[in-house]
């Protein structure tokens, strides 16, 4: 939606907006959270086999990442803008991820 659009809505209708993307959102990803052990269950079924990445390849595609995003960085200022915001977050996430879920 174009922002011009968007402030025509009164903010009753913005409200509105906001709220169904919000349901429409947690809903998606509560159904394909659920979905996934039934979906794991089927691949291995037929034959998958999963593996994890080890500590050093996920370091190397980390570091590799890294310098993509630098290259990148370097020729788009709204790329810039992006991943810094992105590593911000990330960062700032980062306690969560380490002890929200139980391992």
């Amino acid at each position: 939606m174009s922002i011009d659009r968007w402030n025509e809505l009164s903010l009753v209708q913005q409200a509105q907006i906001e709220m169904v993307c919000e349901a429409n959102f947690v809903r998606g990803a509560a159904i394909g959270e659920a979905a996934q052990s039934e979906a794991l269950a089927e691949l291995e079924d037929r034959g998958v086999q999963f593996h994890r990445w080890s500590p050093e390849i996920l370091d190397a595609m980390r570091e590799g990442w890294k310098e993509v995003v630098a290259e990148e960085s370097a020729k788009d200022a709204d790329f810039a803008r992006v991943a810094e915001s992105y590593f911000a977050f990330h960062e700032r996430y980062r306690t969560w991820a380490e002890y929200g879920y139980l391992r």
